[in-house]
């Protein structure tokens, strides 16, 4: 009877651990930003995070057609202490998730840049109709979350 209860009770923990594994956990966005004049073809990995004012500035200082967009973002109010942003490329967001077996089993990124070497999650988006048009969007401070690195 005692081994009965025990490998109930890790049977149970077993599948409560594989459960919180597969979870997806959502990525939830406050807005978005449609930027005026720019246009890029789709591809489903193209998006990245800035999680501070260093990292967007030099990341527009590296993309000149963006850039205008950088110069002109009186319309953002920028808040590095409370949230992230995101750039996607080609369409808008459906959804956005990350989870345990998705970040150490699906990130497509090479091995020396996979996010869980550097105990990041690896975020996937499920994506509207394409549309070519770049969209900005501002999510809950995380700086954890990472896009497809090295590619």
């Amino acid at each position: 009877m005692k081994k009965i209860i025990i490998s109930l009770i890790l049977l149970s923990f077993t599948i409560v651990v594989i459960c919180l594994f597969f979870k997806k956990h959502y990525v939830s966005y406050n807005s978005y930003y449609k930027i005026p004049n720019v246009e890029r073809d789709f591809y489903s990995g193209a998006y990245v995070f800035f999680h501070s004012k260093n990292e967007l500035k030099s990341f527009f200082d590296l993309n000149d057609e963006t850039h205008k967009f950088m110069e002109n973002s009186k319309y953002i109010n920028f808040n590095f202490s409370k949230y992230s942003y995101l750039i996607v490329y080609g369409a808008k967001i459906d959804k956005m998730y990350y989870s345990y077996k998705t970040t150490w089993f699906d990130d497509p990124s090479p091995s020396y840049a996979k996010a869980r070497r550097f105990g990041k999650k690896c975020v996937f988006i499920k994506y509207r109709k394409v549309d070519k048009a770049v969209y900005f969007y501002q999510i809950k401070k995380d700086t954890l979350l990472t896009g497809f690195n090295g590619l």
